[in-house]
């Protein structure tokens, strides 16, 4: 009589164990899922804030490249005081102008073009041609810079498609771009246009993250998908 009341007695609280271990079991994999997921946030919070910096920083290297040319190196100076008199060789000025902006190309990979506007004549120089700025493909972006740069701070652009070819029916590359006024201080001689592939960047982008564990979402100030 008393192992039957016993028993019963322990069948009647069997329904409440299993749910207070059903519970626990519950309350355990929920704070395991919290820290797992606050993990993820704080992980993936790194690996932006890290990709973040290192764009930045290649970014303003480049910035610094290009003023740096413009204040020591003698090829750019030369080019951009070209006024017209006999004392100048156009032809070696130039030669000596695109061989530094080859350098500069072939020093950052992420440059995807560079050239040179003289107010003086109205001329660009660029990698392999030296031609008449109205003629230049990129001539709307070069003149709006142009203009802007006497009462705008210096900033990288919008994503933009660059072809320097008005003849070209290629759509152009996808590059964002940085002027600098020439020379410096005053800047009235001329412009500087840095043009840097985006696709290298993301490539960049792409070799810092990994899609399984982060997720990365860069838009541009108007809003144009850069990277995700």
């Amino acid at each position: 009589m008393k192992k039957t009341w016993f028993k019963k007695t322990v069948l009647s609280y069997l329904p409440s164990l299993y749910v207070t271990i059903a519970v626990i079991v519950f309350l355990a994999i929920f704070i395991i899922n919290e820290v797992s997921l606050k993990e993820a946030e704080r992980t993936n919070r790194y690996s932006t804030e890290s990709v973040m910096h290192t764009i930045e920083q290649q970014l303003k290297t480049i910035e610094r490249r290009v003023i740096d040319e413009l204040r020591i190196g003698a090829s750019l100076d030369q080019f951009f005081r070209y006024d017209g008199s006999e004392k100048y060789d156009m032809r070696m000025l130039n030669y000596e102008a695109m061989k530094r902006i080859r350098q500069m190309i072939v020093d950052e990979p992420a440059i995807q073009s560079i050239y040179l506007y003289r107010l003086y004549d109205n001329m660009i120089l660029a990698e392999s041609r030296f031609e008449d700025a109205q003629r230049f493909g990129d001539r709307e972006f070069l003149f709006r810079e142009t203009a802007e740069r006497a009462f705008a701070d210096r900033t990288w652009s919008n994503v933009r498609f660059y072809d320097d070819n008005p003849n070209d029916s290629h759509a152009g590359h996808r590059v964002i771009s940085i002027s600098q006024r020439a020379l410096i201080p005053m800047g009235g001689e001329g412009l500087v246009v840095v043009n840097v592939s985006v696709d290298a960047l993301t490539s960049r982008i792409k070799e810092m993250i990994d899609p399984r564990l982060s997720y990365l979402h860069i838009v541009d100030r108007s809003g144009f998908v850069v990277y995700s």
